[in-house]
């Protein structure tokens, strides 16, 4: 009797040393990267568009899976989620046009969009092609 309680105390303290060193699943965001590139054509891009507006979900979407805001210099826009998702991305950009005295001659607006699925512990990468809208 004496060496099942001694051994059942190994085992008791065996037990808890595993289960205080395991640690429970945790779960991983979800990282996008937007690129913007112009173009004129729908397939060939002609830059990078640096300060497009990006929306990310609909306004009725749960603050969680909605993002906003611009690219960088280098026209990426990168935001992570907490929970996988497939959500709309709409980019919009204007490019005023002056002249030599600084006067407005000219508004050019850019539009483009698309989907982005979004899974657990991954990185989505997605390029929307930004067309004039005339």
């Amino acid at each position: 009797m004496r060496k099942f309680l001694k051994c059942a105390v190994y085992i008791l303290v065996a037990a808890v040393v595993a289960l205080t060193f395991t640690r429970c699943e945790t779960k991983h965001d979800c990282k996008m990267y937007i690129r913007c590139n112009f173009t004129s054509n729908g397939v060939d891009t002609l830059g990078s568009v640096a300060n497009a507006h990006i929306v990310v979900g609909e306004d009725h979407y749960n603050a969680r899976a909605r993002a906003e805001g611009y690219t960088d210099a280098n026209g990426v826009f990168i935001h992570t989620f907490e929970l996988p998702a497939l959500l709309n991305v709409l980019a919009t950009y204007s490019d005023t046009i002056k002249d030599e005295a600084g006067n407005v001659t000219a508004i050019k607006n850019y539009s483009g969009g698309t989907q982005v699925q979004l899974y657990e512990g991954e990185t989505s990468e997605k390029t929307i092609l930004m067309v004039e809208l005339l």
